[in-house]
């Protein structure tokens, strides 16, 4: 992302959410997840949704300094949270 390679870091995302689920890394997931929409706002393709879901992930963990690490680049790459 940090390149404006948005279409290849989705690809990324898209294939580390199955492997993040499967070997229950709910942090890593997370992180994807909020990636993934940020990637699809960029694009113009929605993605609110993936980032609230991987923002609500880390609020039931109580991973503050990870939520906060991804509202700055959802802030940093996107209008809105």
């Amino acid at each position: 992302m940090k390149e404006n390679r948005f279409a290849e870091a989705l690809e990324e995302a898209e294939a580390a959410i199955p492997l993040a689920k499967q070997h229950k890394a709910f942090l890593q997931l997370a992180v994807c997840y909020v990636r993934k929409g940020i990637c699809l706002q960029v694009m113009e393709e929605g993605g609110q949704c993936w980032i609230d879901k991987g923002m609500t992930i880390l609020e039931v963990l109580d991973e503050e300094g990870l939520l906060r690490m991804t509202e700055g680049e959802v802030s940093r790459y996107t209008v809105r949270l």
